[in-house]
């Protein structure tokens, strides 16, 4: 089932990627059968981005509301009226109305999924997705091109917007799928934070300025591929200058693919490093002053190829950065940054290319590639991960960070009542995207009653079944057989007096790791706090003793925990 969905998910981002680059390529040829200059293109550029802005915005509110699913199915049928509209117009004026359905459906659609993808799955998942939106730009060009050779531009539209409905139709009968992570994204629900609290956190507001440049030299090659060869290079058809306006899409799929294979290993941050470097190679094939547009050809296929792995490596490291409670608001804000850089630029770049001419483009595409890397570097500095107050530790954490690297795939979670357990397996779960389960959710029901025995196993001896997984609880009685089951043991070693502060901490709030709020202290619960380190405490250190082969993490503090925590970045 969870194969069949990421299939279905990676399907909807072929959906995402149909309608971007319709116009860069069709335009050429619209505008002659319009009447209007060039530069007009930017203005209807410009609505749909305002329109995606706007949905991107409204994505946080929209996850919280409705599930996923929905998000995209809704969506999707609103970007396939804004095709049909496209491809029924016959005058300039009335492309202004279809883009307001053709900008709402993507925005929406690819925050959600985006959200979804960083909040559930691992980097090559993304890097993977992101290809698909690739292959999806590259399609539409070259169903534009067909039907430049063979009928019109409108039929170009409509062709692409049949397709669209055929992956609508896969979407609906999907819909039993999206069960597999359903319990996890009400969790996420329940914590999300608001937009207004995410642009609060340090390094938040950088990464959106560097997602504007990137989205902002992304935009320009969309739209403004085709000109370039129009206006620089002599004796190519108008059918072969449709064609190249895929190539940027083309080396976009080329590099989230290349990506997808090796970004689990390598790390978000290389792939963001090593791809911009590789912009900025293809960049400098552009700019060559040669007559052949075989090298601008290859240079625009290599700048797509660096930009490929830039965008997905940011959306899936906001859980991460930023932690799961922000990631929805966050990857809203990046969404609507990134449009603002696609709605504004590509129509700036247009007024340049009136006066100074279209051979300007490479220096202006090289311009914001140099402010996103270096945005995106000092941004990566301020994470909004607490630092470790004592030096000592932290040179005995950086020391065995290699160590730790590699902790597992099957976690479990082990501690006293208040010692920080849930709150520290949340901030793990942020970090490595591993599904997470709290035992008490398992266990309880809101109304403060609880599951048979014989229930509560079945559910944990499935969970356990999983390839990948981090637990949360203590639950003694099952001490041995997730020992058995795990990968990794992760033991917080707190005192008595730090886990008395835990409980008192927590009354009163709202927690997603159990289905009620406390009100006030539980005396069962505050007897087990001081009953642990006599009865407890020396089972955990013996079963550590008798499974010497899995990895063990022992910390005595909240400040060690968070420290280790930071080493895994």
């Amino acid at each position: 089932m969870a194969s069949l969905l990421i299939a279905v998910i990676y399907l909807a981002f072929v959906s995402l990627g149909l309608p971007d680059s319709l116009l860069g390529s069709a335009w050429p040829t619209m505008r002659v059968a319009f009447g209007v200059p060039s530069s007009y293109a930017g203005y209807v550029s410009m609505l749909v981005c305002f329109m995606t802005i706007f949905s991107s915005l409204l994505s946080p509110r929209l996850i919280r509301r409705f599930e996923t699913k929905w998000i995209v199915i809704v969506s999707t049928a609103v970007t396939v009226a804004g095709l049909i509209g496209f491809s029924l117009s016959g005058a300039y004026w009335m492309l202004f109305i279809f883009a307001v359905p053709y900008g709402l459906g993507a925005g929406a659609v690819d925050a959600a999924l985006n959200q979804y993808v960083a909040n559930h799955y691992s980097s090559r998942v993304m890097n993977f997705l992101h290809c698909f939106y690739g292959l999806g730009a590259v399609i539409s060009p070259n169903i534009m091109a067909l039907a430049l050779k063979y009928a019109r531009w409108n039929e170009g539209y409509r062709w692409t917007a049949y397709l669209q409905l055929g992956i609508l139709f896969i979407c609906i009968l999907s819909i039993p799928l999206w069960k597999v992570n359903s319990e996890k994204d009400e969790q996420l629900k329940a914590e999300t934070a608001t937009i207004k609290e995410a642009l609060k956190v340090p390094g938040v507001v950088l990464t959106l300025i560097a997602f504007f440049s990137y989205c902002a030299g992304e935009a320009t090659c969309f739209l403004w591929t085709s000109s370039y060869f129009a206006g620089t290079r002599s004796g190519m058809s108008e059918e072969l200058i449709a064609a190249f306006g895929s190539l940027v899409f083309g080396g976009l799929m080329l590099g989230r693919l290349i990506a997808g294979f090796v970004s689990d290993a390598v790390g978000d941050r290389i792939m963001i490093r090593v791809g911009i470097a590789v912009e900025f190679a293809g960049i400098l094939l552009v700019a060559l002053p040669v007559k052949t547009y075989i090298v601008a050809a290859v240079g625009f296929l290599i700048v797509g190829t660096g930009m490929g792995p830039v965008y997905p490596a940011i959306q899936h490291m906001a859980p991460v950065n930023f932690g799961a409670r922000y990631s929805a608001p966050v990857i809203g804000l990046q969404m609507a940054s990134a449009y603002i850089g696609a709605t504004l630029m590509p129509a700036v770049f247009g007024y340049i290319q009136q006066y100074a001419g279209i051979w300007i483009m490479p220096l202006y595409i090289a311009l914001f590639a140099a402010l996103n890397i270096a945005l995106l570097e000092i941004a990566y500095k301020r994470l909004a991960i607490k630092k470790t107050p004592n030096r000592g530790l932290r040179k005995r954490l950086e020391k065995e960070a290699g160590r730790y690297m590699d902790i597992g795939r099957k976690i479990i979670v082990l501690g006293s009542p208040g010692s920080g357990k849930s709150t520290f397996s949340r901030k793990l779960h942020a970090v490595t995207g591993l599904p997470l389960i709290h035992l008490d959710n398992v266990w309880w029901k809101p109304d403060r009653t609880h599951i048979s025995r014989e229930e509560f196993d079945a559910e944990l001896a499935e969970i356990l079944q999983g390839d990948e997984w981090i637990i949360d609880g203590d639950y003694s009685r099952t001490y041995e057989v997730r020992f058995r089951a795990c990968d990794t043991v992760i033991f917080l070693d707190l005192g008595l007096d730090q886990c008395m502060e835990g409980i008192a901490e927590r009354i009163g709030k709202d927690r997603p790791d159990i289905p009620w709020t406390e009100r006030e202290p539980d005396p069962e619960l505050i007897r087990d706090v001081e009953e642990y380190r006599e009865k407890k405490r020396p089972v955990v250190l013996s079963l550590m003793e008798q499974y010497p082969d899995k990895i063990q993490l022992r910390f005595t503090s909240r400040a060690e925990a968070d420290g280790w925590l930071e080493t895994l970045l």
